[in-house]
């Protein structure tokens, strides 16, 4: 028994991605004053990451497509070498012994 052929469908037109003057990418004149580094206070500057709190930041969307270029990089070489990938828990026990002791 043969398959009924697929209606043909229209053809999709071509929609080129978000612009670049259209992203959203907050820069600012100058260095943060609780910048720690060079490098710190111009990635904030940039507009590559945001503080939310003392030590917490957030990747801004130009931030977001460097991290995920830069884990796209590693993950080619780490299966060119013929490793293996895992995805580890944001947060760990500072002394698992301590942790397991608490279990009980």
């Amino acid at each position: 028994m043969q398959a009924a052929p697929l209606a043909r469908l229209p053809r999709a037109r071509y929609k080129p991605g978000m612009r670049f003057s259209r992203s959203y990418i907050p820069t600012l004149k100058e260095p943060p004053a609780e910048a720690q580094g060079v490098s710190h206070g111009l990635l904030i500057r940039g507009g590559y990451m945001r503080k939310l709190a003392a030590g917490i930041y957030s990747f801004l969307p130009l931030g977001w497509r460097v991290l995920a270029k830069i884990e796209n990089i590693i993950r080619e070489e780490m299966n060119r070498a013929g490793a293996l990938e895992l995805l580890m828990p944001a947060a760990v026990p500072a002394d698992p012994a301590a942790r397991r002791r608490s279990l009980r």
